[in-house]
C-alpha cells in the first residue's frame, strides 16, 4: 500500500456517497479510485478541499462520470491523499451530487454495476440483444407486518369460488 493512501474499503460497507461525505466533512484533496470486477476500467473522483473537482468513468467525464459511479455497489476504493491539479468540470458541490444521483438511481437513471441475481426461476434468454432488467416501481412492502409469504407457480390455482382464499 503507497504511503499516500489515507482511506480504503470496500463498498459494501461504505458507498459512494458515505466516502464522499467523509473526505467532504474533513476537507480533504486527492484522488479516489474505485475498482470493481465488474468494471473494465477503475473509477477516479478528483476532489479538491472536500468536493469533487472531476471525474473519469470509462468513456465518461465529468459529472456524467460520478454520477455513474454511485451505481457501483460492490468494488473497492481507495482514497490518496494528494494535490490535485485538474480543472473544475464539475460545478456542483458533494451534496448535490449525491442527492442528484441517488434520485437518478432510484429512478433507473443510472445503471447498477454488480452481480445479478436470477433467483426465482428465471431462465436465461439465448437472445442476447436483449437482456436489460425491468424497474419494479409502486409502494414498498413492510415485511414486518408480513405473517407468511408463499410462492405459486404460472397457471396454479391461488383462490377457486366458494372456497377460502
Amino acid at each position: 500500500m503507497s504511503k499516500n493512501i489515507v482511506l480504503s474499503g470496500t463498498l459494501e460497507f461504505l458507498s459512494i456517497s458515505d466516502v464522499l461525505q467523509l473526505l467532504g466533512t474533513n476537507k480533504c484533496s486527492g484522488v479516489l479510485r474505485i475498482k470493481s470486477r465488474y468494471a473494465e476500467d477503475q473509477g477516479l473522483v478528483y476532489i479538491k478541499d472536500g468536493n469533487p473537482v472531476d471525474a473519469k468513468n470509462h468513456s465518461l467525464k465529468g459529472i456524467e462520470a460520478i454520477n455513474s459511479l454511485f451505481g457501483w455497489i460492490e468494488g473497492e476504493f481507495e482514497f490518496a491523499k494528494e494535490p490535485v491539479i485538474k480543472k473544475n468540470t464539475i460545478t456542483k458541490n458533494r451534496m448535490e451530487i449525491t442527492l442528484d444521483a441517488m434520485k437518478m438511481l432510484d429512478e433507473g437513471l443510472i445503471e447498477k454495476l454488480g452481480p445479478i441475481s436470477f433467483a426465482g426461476g428465471a431462465t436465461a434468454d439465448t437472445d442476447d440483444s436483449n437482456h436489460s432488467i425491468p424497474i419494479v416501481k409502486g409502494p414498498l412492502v413492510d415485511y414486518m407486518y408480513v405473517a407468511d409469504e408463499e410462492d405459486y407457480k404460472d397457471g396454479e390455482t391461488i383462490v377457486q369460488q366458494g372456497k377460502y382464499g
